[in-house]
């Protein structure tokens, strides 16, 4: 509260497998975590985290774009280096106990463009981004630099960085994201270079991200394992749910990566020994795509199946064991949280999303006003007061969300 961190679980070195090396410290503010988060909370009509949260990275990065971490302390100091305590015997001989976390000095190139998804969602609410927009445009640009360099990946990878696909997405959709802010909002960018980037990086994508023999898209670059992060590429709007191929790659995932219900994160080398659970935030990614795909009876099968695996109270570990049927990994894990949220909202197929016609037209009412010099056409205020009028309505709706989950959670 103090600092407007969000943190990703309250524990560390919960195993992903009992008696496994992979325990992990998530006692920190990861910047993915925090803007999947915020997203699921601004689908709720709840916004001032997302304006918290901007506030504490950029203060946490010193206005520095080339200071971002993939993730902070919560009081918002940087400093996370990983240390294992061998004095300690780890939950039921789960060695070792780490405190500390490595990945936060590791390349990963998808952390620029969920912040400037973070902004766009900001902006489309009606925030005056302006005052942040060196910081974004610094940001922008780093990933316009960086983009062609293997990184660590969403999975935070212990072995050699790859050319992960959902890494290059999101440094499209920084890119993407970065221009329609620019031109939105009429502030000064490098728009031909950013383009022609933004361009580049599709272009790479389409032909050595995808795998024409499966007609879907692949982990990495000259790797076709199913990998279930490509299951956000519809939601951070690098390509439509119904696309012929994502529907392959959503079909592929399923195929490959369900386990007992529940699908896990990929198949693939990873630098670290022994197995894992299933990783339950990605079976609500699986449900989001089903059910924006109009398979609703698959969607509410995995929705189901997953939910089940909350405790008593209703909170969700990071990953779950289908044969013990027991919960694995940190908790409370957030990501699963919001990602259920997400999940849930998408069965409910609620119009709350950045696409609908509200917030467009919020966007262009803005957009509107501001090259207003006093002489607009008739044309132009009568769609100026056609968008004021649906950005009314939003606001309306925000607040009848509102009411709607508090009664909600009273009930309970």
């Amino acid at each position: 509260e103090r600092t407007g961190a969000i943190a990703a679980a309250a524990t560390t070195s919960l195993p992903e497998w009992i008696g496994g090396e992979r325990n992990w410290d998530y006692r920190y503010s990861w910047i993915r975590d925090s803007v999947f988060a915020v997203r699921a909370l601004h689908q709720l009509g709840f916004t001032r985290e997302a304006d918290r949260f901007a506030c504490f990275i950029q203060r946490s990065a010193g206005g520095d774009a080339e200071q971002l971490q993939t993730l902070f302390c919560i009081d918002g100091h940087r400093r996370s280096t990983e240390v294992e305590l061998a004095h300690l015997s780890g939950y039921r001989g789960s060695r070792p106990v780490r405190i500390g976390n490595a990945a936060a000095t590791q390349l990963q190139l998808d952390a620029y463009g969920e912040l400037l998804e973070l902004a766009w969602l900001r902006y489309q609410h009606g925030r005056d981004i302006a005052a942040d927009w060196d910081f974004l445009a610094d940001i922008v640009d780093v990933a316009a630099r960086r983009w062609r360099e293997p990184d660590y990946g969403i999975w935070e990878v212990r072995n050699e960085p790859q050319h992960f696909v959902f890494s290059k997405a999101l440094c499209w959709v920084a890119l993407q994201r970065g221009i329609q802010l620019a031109e939105s909002c009429g502030l000064k960018a490098p728009l031909a270079q950013w383009r022609q980037n933004r361009d580049a990086i599709r272009h790479e994508i389409q032909t050595e991200g995808y795998d024409a023999k499966l007609g879907c898209f692949r982990q990495a670059y000259g790797n076709s394992k199913a990998d279930a992060s490509l299951l956000l590429l519809p939601w951070f709007h690098f390509v439509p749910y119904d696309d012929p191929r994502m529907l392959r790659t959503t079909e592929h995932i399923a195929a490959e990566l369900d386990q007992g219900g529940l699908i896990r994160r990929y198949d693939a080398e990873d630098g670290l020994r022994g197995p894992e659970g299933v990783f339950l935030p990605c079976t609500f990614w699986l449900v989001d795509c089903l059910a924006r795909q109009g398979r609703t009876d698959d969607a509410r099968r995995y929705y189901d199946r997953a939910s089940a695996c909350a405790n008593d109270l209703g909170i969700h570990s990071e990953e779950f064991d289908v044969d013990a049927n027991a919960m694995l990994g940190n908790f409370a894990q957030g990501l699963t949280h919001e990602s259920q949220i997400i999940a849930r909202l998408a069965l409910r197929n609620e119009p709350w999303r950045d696409e609908t016609r509200g917030m467009r037209a919020a966007v262009k009412a803005r957009t509107l006003q501001r090259e207003d010099d006093g002489n607009q056409s008739t044309n132009e205020s009568e769609a100026g007061g056609e968008s004021r009028e649906a950005m009314h309505e939003e606001r309306q709706h925000d607040d009848a969300v509102r009411a709607q989950t508090m009664a909600m959670e009273r009930k309970r």
